[in-house]
């Protein structure tokens, strides 16, 4: 079982390299076992450290439902997804690829770590999520529940409602996801720095807050789609351009996959 992440920053604060992810708003933010979430701001030297954030729900809704897709385009065993609370790291949920199933896992907070310490869930809590179908928890294991459907936008929901029951989290925290897989972040950074989106309330397409991610880890991030004949998603030359959107892209397989959850970005389509 490999779980190493593929994308990883030093952290400013002890020099530990960390996992990388993006929080709601489009910032880079990497998860330090001893500082907590830490927020990568582009054009600085240093970082900031973690926020208590608070923000549109609807917003953080999208943010979880594009990681999902961008996750789902090519299943890899032992991928994952973490979801994370911006009020502490050990409130998180994830998504993991084991023996062909697709697993959900809640936290049990109870891994030893340095920056939450151990905060076990109380009785409620873990009865709750044993209605749902999890099991396990406990000392260095998770709750999981072992097959729970690849519906994106379902899965979107189950994991924020995990979240909501099982930390308390008020209605408007803020989220960081944290995908195992470089493309997978380089697809999600896409969304964030380069698509707009269908504003909910009718009033018409809006395009997201402006990402400081684009301009932080350059040499995993390709050209941008304004440049002609480039693929967007993976920098080859590209061949095609999508009616939808204006995309370019390369026509390979795994970029046509990126390409469809790219234009579910900036279609009202549910």
């Amino acid at each position: 079982m490999d779980l190493t992440p593929e994308t990883l920053m030093p952290c400013p604060e002890c020099a530990v390299r960390c996992q990388v992810g993006i929080r709601t708003g489009g910032q880079l933010v990497i998860n330090c076992p001893d500082h907590g979430a830490v927020i990568i701001a582009a054009g600085q030297n240093a970082a900031r450290r973690r926020q208590v954030d608070h923000i549109d729900p609807e917003e953080r809704l999208w943010v979880i439902e594009t990681a999902v897709r961008f996750f789902l385009v090519h299943p890899v065993e032992d991928d994952f997804l973490i979801v994370q609370s911006m009020s502490l790291p050990c409130n998180y949920v994830q998504l993991r690829y084991n023996a062909n199933a697709l697993w959900a896992e809640v936290c049990s907070r109870q891994w030893d770590c340095p920056y939450c310490g151990n905060r076990p869930l109380t009785e409620e809590k873990e009865i709750r999520l044993s209605e749902m179908g999890f099991v396990g928890g406990g000392p260095h294991r998770n709750f999981e529940s072992h097959d729970v459907g690849r519906r994106p936008k379902d899965l979107a929901r189950l994991l924020e409602k995990l979240l909501v029951s099982t930390f308390d989290e008020p209605s408007d925290f803020a989220v960081a996801v944290y995908p195992k897989r470089q493309d997978t972040l380089r697809f999600i950074m896409t969304a964030f720095s380069t698509r707009g989106r269908v504003d909910r309330s009718g009033r018409g397409r809006r395009r997201p807050a402006p990402s400081d991610a684009a301009g932080l880890v350059e040499s995993n991030v390709p050209p941008s789609a304004a440049a002609p004949h480039v693929c967007q998603f993976c920098g080859r030359p590209a061949t095609r351009r999508s009616t939808q959107e204006g995309i370019w892209w390369c026509g390979q397989g795994p970029c046509l996959l990126a390409l469809d959850a790219a234009e579910w970005t900036g279609s009202s389509d549910e």
